[in-house]
């Protein structure tokens, strides 16, 4: 690696870290809308349709591994083979690959009972606290044991997890960790690091204000809210440089985090049921940082329509932040594809903002 390419690393690895550290102070309509403004190189809509097939297998049905196929378990462990992508039609590696734990791999094929029996200890549904993850994780450990392991690795874990209560966990691996950790200023975690996986990632992510936001009242939102936890990994994911710049001097609102009082238990965290529902919000800032406006209002048209969605998106996302204070009652999630697809047919990024929502004032 040259000198050079070293230095855009360490820049682009400080641009991740600051994202997410405004990110988790958001509130839920920044929240949505960042993950919703993302270009499509973050694979949102693949991920939410991972998320669907993995609640359908665990919490939609009787959560009866037995009577799975590999190619399913292979789907909920993050594994990916020839016969899961020709099933499935997207990368069933997102939202945390496991692709190198042979061992975890050795487990999905051969235990699918020990499977079922580990996964029913988290709740489909309701809260959950320290006391099912401490649980879960005494689980995990002897199903590992049952199959002739000694050791276990946290990151398939945090895979299970995030499967099952996409709201609740989000998926660690090499690639993600040591990123997440910085921006949360902890020390990165190690393979045995089970508990401070909760007390440092999965506690400070519960205070964030986007993850206190009772189910929003728009349906539209509702599947990005249900995996509001497990699509914070796409933030730190193959990012587009230049879409990493806008938002990250965003005007998020860098509240506080509310103070979350826990209790501890035998040197184990658990979080009182009451806690996150009874949170208040944070005060509001106004802060006067804006993103820029775009100074070239269309794309510059490629061979490639994947650039040109890109470029699109990467426009749209500019203008509507630029414009924030104007659009706050839009519902870009409705609109988003067809403000795209006027910009890729060369519309500039103004007109089509106005074609578009004149027409869903209209309609």
């Amino acid at each position: 690696m040259t000198e050079t390419s070293e230095s855009n690393d360490n820049i682009q690895d400080e641009q991740k870290v600051s994202v997410l550290q405004k990110a988790i102070k958001a509130n839920w309509q920044d929240y949505y809308q960042i993950l919703t403004t993302l270009p499509a190189e973050y694979e949102i809509a693949p991920s939410l349709k991972l998320l669907n097939v993995a609640d359908q297998l665990m919490n939609q049905s009787s959560c009866n591994f037995s009577e799975s196929s590999l190619v399913e378990r292979y789907l909920i462990g993050g594994i990916e083979d020839n016969q899961t992508l020709k099933q499935y039609g997207f990368d069933t590696q997102l939202l945390g690959s496991m692709q190198g734990f042979a061992s975890f791999k050795k487990v999905l094929k051969n235990d699918p009972e020990g499977l079922t029996k580990l996964l029913k200890i988290i709740p489909a549904n309701g809260r959950i606290d320290g006391w099912h993850f401490t649980q879960f994780v005494d689980g995990y450990q002897s199903l590992f044991a049952d199959n002739g392991f000694k050791q276990t690795h946290l990151f398939p874990a945090t895979r299970l997890l995030s499967m099952k209560r996409p709201d609740y966990f989000v998926a660690l691996n090499a690639n993600t960790m040591e990123t997440l950790c910085t921006a949360f200023s902890v020390k990165p975690l190690k393979k045995q690091d089970f508990q401070r996986y909760w007390d440092d990632i999965i506690i400070t992510l519960h205070r964030a204000p986007w993850f206190n936001l009772e189910q929003p009242e728009d349906q539209q939102q509702t599947p990005i809210y249900r995996a509001r936890m497990a699509l914070f990994e796409r933030l730190i994911c193959q990012p587009s440089d230049d879409y990493i710049v806008s938002i990250s001097v965003d005007e998020l609102r860098p509240d506080h985090l509310p103070n979350m009082e826990v209790e501890s238990t035998d040197a184990r965290i658990v979080t009182p049921s009451s806690e996150v529902s009874q949170t208040k919000p944070p005060i509001k800032k106004k802060i006067s940082q804006k993103i820029s406006q775009p100074k070239k209002m269309t794309i510059d048209k490629k061979k490639s329509a994947k650039v040109n969605k890109n470029a699109a998106t990467k426009l749209m996302s500019q203008y509507y932040f630029a414009n924030k204070e104007k659009f706050a009652k839009v519902n870009m999630g409705a609109s988003r594809e067809k403000i795209i697809d006027k910009l890729i047919a060369g519309e500039s990024v103004e007109q089509a903002f106005e074609i578009v929502l004149n027409a869903a004032e209209q309609g």
